[in-house]
């Protein structure tokens, strides 16, 4: 695991979420299981504070799709 998909594991259980790595090998993404919209955005911002950019997607009936926001346009990944 990378240091910058460790900080975002650890950041994500700090607010009480489920979060690991996705991805081959080391993994080159994250995620998080939410029960709420408030935790999904106490995660989002403890993510942000760690400097990692969330993408923000949601699981519907039709399966898992990209929710573009004017806010994530600004953001630049890092690490």
């Amino acid at each position: 695991m990378t240091p910058a998909l460790a900080r975002l594991v650890a950041a994500a259980r700090r607010v009480g979420a489920a979060a690991k790595p996705s991805g081959a090998g080391g993994g080159d993404c994250g995620i998080a299981l939410v029960t709420s919209a408030a935790q999904a955005d106490a995660v989002c911002a403890a993510w942000r504070g760690e400097g990692i950019v969330p993408l923000p997607v949601a699981i519907v009936v039709e399966g898992v799709c990209h929710e573009a926001h004017e806010e994530v346009a600004h953001e630049v990944s890092v690490g």
